[in-house]
């Protein structure tokens, strides 16, 4: 039976290659054919291949095998060699242009690098990078450095805050004095626009914060008004004669987060009163009034027989913030004791009875 079969074997050869069935497609190194699932291949059908694992196609070798029309595969090639994965990426350099589309990187291959915009080139650097023996690339040398900004320039009634540099890709901060408010941004990047570093931003202003107009005040005055009324700017209130100050005599602008606004209401000014005033025995008053203000004068008469011993009138006056009497009221006394006390006092020198 063995010797049949070999008997038998170039005739099952040479029919199947009648047929153009090229058969299983051939081992190619570091490399594995897509069959899909197929076990017969007739003339003119193609396998293609990919790399193995950690190998990459090198570019110009071809990785598709064609059943030929005597039943034999066309010669394979060995296309799949080990290789680096894509150069790392750096944020100051990309590859320079010639290298972007390759992808097959063997060991020993370099590439050079390109200083990115808004950096500049440090010429005592390396600029490439090579695929070591373990499929890793060299380190990168830092060959680029960040090129500046112009100088923001200065803010006026304001800071700018720089806190490490002005090169490319740093931030820089505004901020006002007190009593300012800031129109604008309040930062700003340097970055890379056409050819040049700039700002993204241009300057904001300080504008000076205002109060509004300050409260008016009945009976008094104020000192200190002006046209506009900025941060800390005081007035002060004063009340008229017969008037009392009730509250902060001073108010002064303040702020409100970007707004002004007063320290405090303004104050009031209370009619200075004076208490009742006082009575006359045998006599009467004339100006009697429910209040008693500054300068209200009253007026004293005695009745029949009666004399008038002192001003007969008082007036309500200032004694501070109080108000009080000019002087007692009169006294009426009757005649005999008036002509007593003066004869007493060398004016008369005579008596007549009441």
């Amino acid at each position: 039976l063995p010797l049949l079969l070999l008997s038998l074997l170039p005739r099952l050869l040479l029919s199947r290659n009648m047929r153009g069935d090229c058969g299983p497609p051939p081992e190619i190194p570091n490399a594995t054919p897509e069959l899909d699932g197929k076990t017969s291949f007739p003339q003119q059908s193609f396998v293609v291949y990919s790399c193995n694992k950690d190998y990459q196609k090198i570019p110009g070798k071809q990785d598709t095998l064609i059943c030929l029309e005597n039943g034999q595969w066309s010669s394979p090639d060995t296309f799949c060699n080990k290789s680096c994965n894509a150069p790392t990426r750096v944020i100051f350099a990309s590859l320079k242009k010639k290298y972007i589309y390759f992808s097959y990187f063997p060991i020993g291959s370099t590439v050079e690098y390109e200083c990115r915009p808004g950096y500049r080139r440090v010429p005592s650097l390396s600029d490439t990078s090579t695929c070591l023996d373990n499929l890793e690339w060299s380190t990168v040398a830092e060959f680029c450095e960040r090129e500046s900004c112009p100088h923001p320039g200065e803010l006026q009634n304001g800071n700018i805050d720089i806190t490490t540099d002005i090169l490319f890709g740093s931030e820089i901060f505004f901020s006002c004095n007190t009593g300012y408010k800031l129109i604008g941004v309040d930062s700003a990047f340097c970055y890379f626009t056409g050819s040049t570093l700039d700002w993204t931003d241009p300057l904001p202003e300080c504008a000076e914060i205002h109060c509004p107009d300050p409260p008016p005040i009945k009976n008094g005055e104020m000192r200190g008004g002006s046209k506009t009324y900025v941060y800390r700017h005081t007035v002060t209130y004063t009340c008229a004669i017969g008037f009392v100050l009730v509250g902060n005599s001073s108010i002064h602008c303040t702020l409100n987060g970007d707004q002004g606004e007063w320290s405090g209401p303004a104050p009031q000014c209370t009619e200075i009163l004076c208490p009742d005033p006082p009575p006359i025995k045998n006599g009467e008053m004339q100006g009697e009034s429910k209040t008693y203000v500054y300068r209200h004068t009253v007026t004293y008469t005695c009745a029949t027989g009666f004399v008038l011993v002192g001003n007969s009138s008082i007036y309500c006056t200032l004694n501070g913030d109080q108000g009080e009497w000019s002087g007692p009221a009169p006294q009426c006394t009757g005649q005999y004791y008036v002509l007593v006390a003066l004869s007493m006092l060398g004016l008369v020198h005579w008596v007549v009875l009441a």
